[in-house]
C-alpha cells in the first residue's frame, strides 16, 4: 500500500505560556511531510489515522491547565484508531492493513531506563493528523471487529 508524501495535521497555536481559559490556544491546519518507505528507520511503522478521541487532557493543554510541559505549536491528541500503511525493514509484529493505536507514553521501557518519556499530544507529536510514524514498540493491535470510532474511544 502506498501513502502520500504530504498530509494534513492540526497544531496548537503559538503562545502556550500566555494561554488561559479566557484566552485559549486554538488549532491551526498545517501541511506536513511524510517520509517514504525507503527513508523509514528499521523499526518505524507508518499509520493512517481514521478516528481520533478528544480527552480532557487535550482541552487542558489549550487553556494551560495541563501539569506537564507541552511543545509549542505541537500536534494535540493521544488516542486514535489507525491502519498500518508502511513498515520499516525490521518490523515483524505488524503488517500492512493491521488496525493499531499508539500508546500515549513512549520511551524505552527498560528496567534501567531513567529517561523522560514522551507523551504524545503533549511533548511529542499527537494524533490529530492524517498520518503518523511510530516505532513498532509504541503501537498496539486493536480489535478488527469494531468500527474506527468504536475502537478509538
Amino acid at each position: 500500500m502506498s501513502y502520500p508524501s504530504t498530509y494534513t495535521a492540526y497544531r496548537r497555536s503559538a503562545g502556550k505560556d500566555s494561554a488561559s481559559r479566557q484566552n485559549p490556544l486554538t488549532l491551526e491546519k498545517s501541511q506536513e511531510t511524510l517520509p517514504q518507505e525507503k527513508d523509514l528507520g528499521p523499526n518505524d511503522v507508518v499509520i493512517k489515522i481514521h478516528a481520533v478521541s478528544l480527552n480532557y487532557r487535550d482541552v487542558a493543554m489549550l487553556v494551560k491547565e495541563y501539569p506537564v510541559p507541552i511543545t509549542e505549536q505541537g500536534i494535540p491528541c493521544s488516542d486514535c484508531a489507525a491502519e498500518v500503511v508502511g513498515l520499516g525493514s525490521a518490523v515483524k509484529d505488524f503488517h500492512i492493513g493491521d488496525v493499531v493505536a499508539p500508546i500515549c507514553s513512549q520511551g524505552d521501557f527498560h528496567p534501567t531506563d531513567d529517561g523522560v518519556s514522551v507523551a504524545i499530544g503533549a511533548n511529542g507529536p499527537g494524533t490529530l493528523r492524517q498520518y503518523g510514524i511510530y516505532q513498532a514498540k509504541h503501537l498496539v493491535h486493536l480489535p478488527k471487529n469494531l468500527s474506527w470510532e468504536e475502537v478509538s474511544d
